[in-house]
């Protein structure tokens, strides 16, 4: 048996929940952090050491801009899609490279101490949930309903948006799944979405892939 006792763990190509950055810090016994960035455009952000879900610009490196569809700028805590300019990429200028994500800024001073840019990320485009009053309500929000407090009873799962009044939720539970956990996950999302999204939830032994990461 390999014995593995990392220092830090830094978790790259794609977002990780609080619920899974508390699982693998109790596993491996140390500080789980993340980094935004991509091959155009490395490094563009880190996790925020208090805040939970906010990442600090990397702004001797990276200018980030919020816009909408139209390119026009968007105001603090306003989502829209994430523009980059590389500032230290020498061989191949990347002027407002648009990223293919969705955040927002947000204004005012940290609580962790630094003074470096704040924003808020959601990932790729598609992952928001639209709702019939014409929201649209970041996903991780719904991840979050779904995980936590049960994060190891879950070996995998899958959130389907059906209709804007309803959820698909295929899980393949693990022995310490009831069905409690079940109610409690249709009750969670009933409330946090103020009765305008409702959950189905599907105990499987196996979610079949579906498409690609664009």
């Amino acid at each position: 048996c390999v014995q593995i006792n990392p220092a830090l763990i830094i978790a790259t190509g794609d977002s990780i929940t609080q619920e899974m950055k508390a699982f693998f810090e109790q596993v491996f016994k140390c500080k789980v952090t993340s980094f935004y960035g991509s091959q155009e455009a490395p490094a563009i952000g880190f996790f925020c050491s208090k805040e939970e879900g906010i990442f600090h610009l990397n702004a001797e490196h990276t200018i980030l801009e919020i816009v909408e569809d139209d390119g026009k700028p968007l105001s603090f805590g306003e989502w829209g899609h994430i523009i980059v300019t590389c500032l230290s990429n020498l061989e191949m200028p990347l002027i407002r490279y648009d990223t293919g994500d969705t955040g927002r800024l947000i204004e005012g001073a940290c609580t962790c101490g630094s003074t470096l840019p704040r924003f808020e990320l959601i990932g790729r485009e598609q992952e928001f949930i639209h709702l019939s009053n014409g929201e649209r309500i970041p996903s991780r929000f719904l991840h979050s309903m779904v995980t936590r407090g049960r994060f190891i009873k879950i070996h995998q799962y899958q959130i389907h948006q059906v209709t804007p009044e309803l959820v698909r939720i295929s899980i393949i539970p693990h022995e310490q799944w009831k069905k409690e956990d079940e109610l409690a996950i249709k009750r969670k999302i009933e409330e946090g979405f103020r009765g305008l999204l409702h959950a189905e939830v599907c105990i499987t032994e196996e979610i079949p892939k579906t498409g690609r990461k664009h």
